[in-house]
């Protein structure tokens, strides 16, 4: 298997990013809401996962006060099932850590059973639900506590 590399996403990934969103969802975000994630310097990260100089995968997170919310994670429909949204999901929880974030949250669609089995694995529980969320099904909320980094005591 190929290395997987993340990085911050980049105007110029949007066309591959765009292509996997419209693969996956029946319901896309648009060019316009991935403009709006790359200016938002502070409160969102967008990262992309390549391999062999291909994009292959993407996620966006935001970061509001101590927590961070997980927006989207997508990877291209050829590359299910290689670990990918696990490695983005692991960045983002990183730089969450990073940040002091205590908690971090997500939607899914219910009838999403593979990301739901990984969001478990990575530590989140359902905590609740969001009717008619993605319009045509609800949403199960998700959270996992998250420990901030360790404070050093020499300084």
């Amino acid at each position: 298997m190929s290395t997987i590399t993340i990085r911050c996403m980049s105007l110029k990934d949007l066309t591959a990013v765009l292509e996997i969103e419209r693969a996956n969802f029946p319901q896309p975000w648009t060019r316009r809401h991935f403009l709006t994630e790359l200016e938002r310097h502070d409160a969102s990260l967008p990262l992309v996962a390549v391999i062999d100089s291909q994009i292959v995968g993407y996620s966006v997170c935001w970061f509001i006060a101590d927590e961070m919310q997980i927006a989207t994670v997508s990877v291209h429909p050829q590359y299910h099932g290689q670990r990918i949204g696990e490695t983005l999901l692991r960045k983002s929880l990183e730089e969450a850590h990073a940040r002091g974030c205590r908690r971090a949250f997500l939607e899914v669609r219910r009838s999403n059973r593979a990301a739901i089995h990984l969001y478990q694995r990575l530590g989140f529980h359902p905590i609740g639900s969001r009717p008619r969320f993605y319009g045509d099904e609800d949403a199960l909320l998700m959270s996992k506590r998250l420990t901030p980094p360790e404070s050093n005591p020499s300084t």
